[in-house]
């Protein structure tokens, strides 16, 4: 037997599948040195799911407290936060070599020159 849902439950994982969704697993890819890259996609893929297992299950008992709107509206306040962190915090990478994208994040956060830099200067 075929359950019929409603547009309204699908819009909201569509809309991330093919705005915000895939753009974590770019950015895993060009942001760790290819020596690094493995452990860093681990550990990062890692902390996606469990993130995405907090949210399954959040997103039932968040219904049945407030509400389907309400639900949805939180989770839309917590996507335009996370669009902030982005525009924010998450560097360009088009055109751009790996040192280059080092070079930022490091200036960023207060570290050194990194080894790739060094290298190359």
């Amino acid at each position: 037997m075929l359950c019929r849902v409603s547009p309204r439950v699908h819009a909201p994982a569509v809309t991330f599948a093919v705005g915000m969704g895939p753009i974590f697993w770019l950015l895993i890819a060009e942001v760790f040195p290819a020596d690094a890259r493995a452990e860093g996609a681990a550990v990062s893929s890692t902390t996606n799911w469990l993130a995405n297992f907090v949210i399954g299950l959040l997103f039932l008992p968040l219904i049945d407290a407030i509400g389907e709107g309400p639900t949805f509206w939180v989770f839309a306040v917590v996507c335009l936060a996370g669009l902030w962190f982005a525009d924010r915090f998450v560097p360009e990478t088009k055109g751009r070599t790996f040192a280059e994208i080092d070079a930022e994040l490091r200036g960023r956060s207060g570290g050194g020159p990194s080894p790739a830099a060094a290298e190359a200067g």
